[in-house]
């Protein structure tokens, strides 16, 4: 494959994501353990106790000297470490020594590790995932086993939490780890596997949804995510003629800006146009524009996003919304548009602090200040969500938390609150119990044996998180729990190619997608409201 090359951005710009993204994952443990700030919110749980006087006085200058905002530096010296970047925002946070290395390598996108995706099952973890080529497969490892020890410990016997299992999974290149598993109907049987580089896939879908549009799935931003997407777009390319886009980054929660940037530069054909600025207290203003160098041209686009989309992925949305390039579909993103830079401290430890703030190519702010807010205060009008601001061709666009889309669809309506479990995940604990307790393979081929299965499959979802639905699902809402669980079996029986190929067929945002690209105008319909 061609490697795509662009300018090396001049700062690393973090993204630290919600709970809720870890948790859409489904316990991806590509690496020996799954350490990228793109999928650990909670990555301050453990507490910096152990840090020294001189390294928590080198954070302070830091942070006084590096800050997004103005902040009150005797106060925070009455602080832990721990307390004083919670107070400032919730993205800010000091990073251990020993889990500085996993992360580096997680978003350079390879590293040493094993190579699966699990869920937690209680005290068991189910593989839903084995990468190709990868350790585990190697070891022969399969989607459906389950891990119910390590070494020579069952999890069982121990009182773990998830975050002490999965830190056993840790380990250098060439270690070996022992796992021990429950498969073939709860046989019990011990793998051992060498850790070894596992390359980490953040484009896994990418095929033609119709003779001219592509959809490419983006799961984050790492360092080789421009080169998976073009990579993606050359494959199709060779026997197809791809005009129109549909870009999917729901529960995409972001990652390296340049990466971002690299690919919204593909997407416009004229050169030096602004596609996003950052600019702080002391960080000088910096602007990414196109280079006009497109390798690939793309007539329609339209993206999806959700209220898992985040930071890189806002930006991509925002600037497509805001100059008018195409169209944004689903529900309103996050709202996370502070931007971090990464600093390594004196003992090998790092501190990734909130510099600045990204800006539309509008001048609107996607930043919500009211979630997780402490430190940080309003500051004059930037945060104004009545403010103004036009799109490219004069479409009148309100400030606000995250991205309003274009279309709004309805997404799961029907979960009460994503905070504690997200129903993707839900949905995919369901399918893998169905998965490893049936041997009759789910037939796609006959539609009386899929509409049985997924009717068997939502009972069992509703009665298993009857706590997190609505009191009565509609036809509606009972179609679409059907079609993704459905969806779930599938992508563990076959891939995850396979699933959305299943899954799109009836999916509201893609349908929509592919309508409005159709149109002579998806974009003539006014004014977009908060």
């Amino acid at each position: 494959m061609t490697t795509y090359s662009r300018p090396a951005s001049r700062k690393i710009h973090w993204s630290l994501p919600m709970l809720l993204s870890f948790i859409c994952a489904a316990f991806i443990l590509l690496a020996s353990f799954f350490t990228a700030p793109e999928n650990f919110s909670f990555f301050r749980v453990a507490p910096v106790v152990d840090s020294t006087e001189e390294t928590r006085e080198e954070i302070l200058r830091y942070i006084e000297n590096k800050y997004v905002e103005e902040v009150d530096i005797q106060l925070l010296r009455t602080m832990s470490i721990d307390s004083m970047l919670e107070y400032l925002d919730p993205h800010s946070v000091f990073i251990p020594r020993d889990e500085l290395q996993n992360i580096i390598e997680q978003m350079n996108g390879k590293f040493e590790g094993i190579g699966i995706e699990f869920i937690e099952l209680g005290d068991t973890f189910g593989i839903t995932r084995v990468v190709d080529e990868s350790p585990a497969e190697l070891a022969g490892l399969k989607v459906g086993d389950q891990i119910i020890g390590i070494n020579d410990t069952l999890f069982s016997s121990v009182d773990w939490e998830t975050e002490d299992r999965m830190k056993r999974f840790r380990g250098e290149g060439k270690s070996k780890i022992k796992l021990i598993l429950a498969r073939n109907q709860n046989q019990i049987s011990e793998v051992i596997i060498t850790r070894g580089t596992v390359d980490v896939q953040t484009v896994p879908v990418c095929y033609m949804i119709d003779s001219i549009t592509a959809f490419i799935k983006i799961d984050k931003f790492t360092g080789t995510t421009y080169n998976e997407f073009m990579n993606g777009i050359e494959a199709l390319s060779k026997d197809h003629v791809v005009k129109n886009l549909v870009l999917d980054l729901r529960s995409n929660p972001g990652g390296y800006l340049q990466q971002a940037v690299n690919i919204l530069s593909q997407l416009f054909t004229e050169k030096g146009k602004l596609l996003v600025s950052t600019s702080g207290r002391n960080s000088k203003r910096t602007e990414y524009k196109t280079t006009g160098k497109n390798f690939y041209k793309m007539d329609e686009i339209a993206v999806l996003v959700d209220p898992q989309s985040a930071s890189a992925s806002e930006i991509v949305a925002g600037t497509i919304q805001d100059l008018d390039r195409g169209i944004i579909i689903g529900q309103r993103t996050f709202g996370k548009g502070m931007v971090q830079e990464q600093f390594q401290l004196k003992d090998g430890s790092g501190l990734r602090l909130t510099i600045a703030y990204y800006n539309l190519p509008s001048g609107r702010i996607i930043h919500d200040l009211g979630k997780g807010k402490s430190g940080i205060v309003r500051n004059g009008s930037r945060f104004d969500n009545s403010i103004e601001f036009k799109t490219r061709k004069g479409r009148t666009i309100m400030q606000g938390a995250g991205i309003q889309p274009d279309y709004i669809t309805r997404g799961f309506s029907f979960w009460k609150d994503t905070t504690e479990m997200h129903p993707t995940y839900a949905m995919q604990k369901t399918a893998f119990r169905y998965f490893v307790n049936n041997e009759t393979q789910l037939n796609t081929a006959n539609k009386d044996s899929v509409q049985k299965v997924a009717e068997i499959l939502l009972n069992n979802f509703k009665t298993e998180f009857r706590e997190f639905l609505a009191e009565e699902l509609s036809e509606e809402e009972n179609i679409l729990a059907k079609n993704q669980l459905t969806g779930s079996l599938i992508g563990l029986q076959k891939g995850l190619k396979e699933k959305y190929l299943f899954t799109n067929q009836s999916d509201e945002s893609v349908l929509l997608a592919i309508q409005k690209i159709y149109e002579t105008d998806p974009l003539a319909l006014g004014s977009i409201k908060k």
